[in-house]
């Protein structure tokens, strides 16, 4: 997927919530630096019902996500997030994720994921 305006936003290793099937979303650190490349409508959506975004996978493959602000963190919403877990068969305290945003054309935001398994299980 092509984009423009690559940022990285944060890194962190997958909690037990960040995968559990009754969730269905992903926590991103409040520290992540995000908030500040938003547009304002932007932050509006994401405050309200939530920003309609794209997560791209290592392997390129495309899921339709949310994204939504908490008071204390941004998080990445909905069955897509349930369907990249189940797609990358990813495990809690074991997958370290790396996640980029960027926008596409025209102007979407979205996010890349670098997933590393950091132990044996």
């Amino acid at each position: 997927m092509k984009g423009r305006n690559l940022y990285f936003a944060t890194r962190k290793i997958l909690e037990r919530s960040d995968i559990a099937t009754d969730q269905y979303r992903f926590l991103i650190p409040k520290r992540a630096v995000l908030w500040e490349l938003l547009y304002e409508v932007e932050k509006i959506a994401a405050e309200g019902k939530g920003l309609e975004v794209v997560v791209v996978d290592p392997r390129d493959r495309v899921f339709e996500m949310k994204l939504t602000k908490w008071k204390s963190m941004n998080v990445l919403t909905s069955t897509g997030w349930r369907k990249f877990v189940e797609d990358n068969k990813l495990k809690a305290k074991v997958d370290c994720a790396q996640v980029w945003t960027f926008q596409s054309a025209p102007a979407k935001l979205c996010f890349a994921f670098d997933v590393k398994r950091q132990l044996s299980v």
